[in-house]
Parts: structure tokens; sequence; C-alpha cells
């Protein structure tokens, strides 16, 4: 796969040298993020940028290896992507994974859990390319990046021959989504008190 392009905010395929960007990026990207602050109910914002560091490393690297991560220079915008037949972690993806996940989630397993149980009930029933998350650093928002980031993976997911599916719990994302072609196909609420989501499809 290959998402080579040339300029200030070309949009390429992210490697294993470029983790420690993508990783610092969603952090401070999701900082904020309903879902995340809803499971990790961490009031101090500086610790819970630092756990979400923790948290996206095997996220950024599982993209890397078994799916696709786009990104612009410096990653100021990055996109994971999962494909087909890889949208979940695998044995070995998962044993690595753990351990920096329940350092980032700490008590906040259980609603993770229920969260990620919640979101594969409510997965489409057809093959898809999953956008599992798309961030924009703070300093590099408003100025269409994440747009760009997110269109050449829907290229690829296109040229594949595959919709794309994602989960947004920001009625402001919901609209950014429905301009960039995805439309709602599924909305529902995290059991315990958790946020809302929806469920888009492009394609």
């Amino acid at each position: 796969m290959s998402a080579a392009q040339t300029g200030p905010s070309a949009v390429r395929e992210a490697t294993r040298a470029h983790a420690r960007g993508l990783t610092e990026t969603l952090a401070a990207a999701f900082v904020d993020d309903p879902p995340l602050c809803w499971i990790l109910e961490e009031p101090d914002r500086a610790i819970r940028q630092e756990r979400l560091e923790t948290f996206f490393g095997p996220m950024v690297r599982g993209a890397i290896a078994n799916g696709l991560a786009l990104h612009t220079p410096g990653s100021s915008a990055v996109t994971l992507w999962r494909i087909p037949g890889r949208i979940h972690p695998g044995f070995f993806e998962t044993a690595r994974a753990l351990p920096y996940l329940r350092r980032a989630l700490g008590s906040g397993g259980q609603r993770a859990k229920t969260v990620g149980d919640t979101l594969k009930d409510h997965a489409p029933d057809r093959a898809y390319w999953y956008l599992q998350f798309a961030g924009v650093a703070p300093d590099a928002q408003g100025k269409g990046l994440g747009s760009k980031t997110i269109r050449a993976g829907l290229e690829q997911a296109r040229a594949a021959g595959y919709p794309a599916y994602l989960e947004a719990a920001k009625p402001g994302n919901v609209a950014i989504y429905q301009r960039l072609g995805f439309r709602i196909v599924d909305e529902w609420d995290i059991p315990g008190g958790g946020p809302h989501f929806w469920g888009m499809l492009y394609g």
C-alpha cells in the first residue's frame, strides 16, 4: 500500500521510525476525547495525556504492522486504519500490547472492555476498512490536514473495493465526517453511563 505524495502537506505511509511522533500527536489530539476521558477518569490533563501516549503506542505499532498508518510531515495529522481480516488484533499483537494498555488504563480496564465490546457489537457485518483513529496536533488544527489524511485512506479503501467505517463520539466530528462522504448508519450509548457513539459508513 502506498500514499506517496509531494509538497509541504504530503500524506505518506508511516513506518516504525515514525511511531513516536504519531503516538504523541494522537495523545495530544485525544486528550479531551469523551470515551477516553470516561475510561481513564483522570482529571489532571497532563497526566491524562501522558497515559494516552502509553495507550496509543501499541495502537500505532499495530496499525503500521497490520493495517495502514498515514501522516503528514512532522506527523501533525495522523490516521490509523485496520484492514479486512486484520480489524481486530491477533493473539501475538494483543500479548505485546497488554502491558502498555494495563499501565495506561489503570482502573479503567473494565470500562475500556465495555467500550470495546459495544463497538464490536455495532460493527458492520460486511468487510470494511476501519478508520480506528484520526487526530491532528493542536497547533496544526483548522488547516485541513486531518481531512486530507482521511481522504488518502479513503482513496486506498475505494481502490481495494471496500467501504470504510468509523465511530464518532462528538457531534462536531460527525459533521466533519459527513462532509467527507460518511453517513450515519447506527447510534448507541455505552452501558453504565458511557458516552454516545455514532457509527458511520463511507461507500
